[in-house]
């Protein structure tokens, strides 16, 4: 896994989306059913700019990412003025859960990005009520009493989404305009 090079590719824009998985189905009584699956994954666009004395290097980079064999690691900016230090779960959820109770929620708000222990699934926090942190998508992997949540320095695993990614220059002395896209991996 690679961290994205950030001191060659210059991120002008990044968007974070969350793309719900849905399954559709019609029943024998020819009713049409529609329901969310567990497991949503984030979007991440970028516009980017790559300096020409690093475009071979970006290029080099972004080519490395095509066919969705490697992963790269996107550490998400803090937006913000409050932060919330690192802390651990106090009573166990289940998988499919949608709440954990931490053992500390200081600066814990509505907004903020997560994850449990070693897991590379990113949650996003919906509500904190006492020491019980409301968050989407739906727990996906188990996390224990004690398992470290994380707030800081998120970082969201993504593969290029699709084959082909777009660049532009006016001229060759010019930054390049570069946009990517990449989705999450669940793992």
């Amino acid at each position: 896994m690679a961290l994205f090079p950030y001191d060659i590719i210059l991120v002008d824009d990044l968007a974070v989306t969350d793309s719900v998985s849905l399954i559709s189905s019609d029943t024998r009584s020819k009713q049409y059913l529609t329901r969310r699956t567990l497991g949503q994954r984030f979007e991440v666009s970028m516009s980017c700019r790559v300096l020409p004395w690093n475009f071979q290097a970006a290029n080099a980079y972004v080519t490395s990412l095509r066919g969705g064999a490697t992963v790269t690691q996107i550490t998400l900016p803090f937006y913000g003025d409050t932060t919330a230090p690192d802390t651990s779960v106090a009573a166990a959820p289940a998988i499919g859960a949608r709440a954990v109770t931490l053992a500390s929620v200081t600066g814990v708000v509505p907004g903020l990005y997560m994850q449990f222990g070693s897991h590379t699934k990113v949650y996003s926090v919906t509500s904190v009520v006492g020491n019980v942190v409301n968050f989407e998508p739906n727990l996906i992997r188990a996390a224990g009493v004690g398992t470290s949540v994380k707030f800081n320095g998120i970082q969201i695993h993504c593969k290029l989404r699709g084959a082909a990614q777009s660049f532009s220059s006016v001229h060759h002395r010019m930054p390049v305009s570069r946009n990517l896209d990449f989705v999450e991996v669940i793992g």
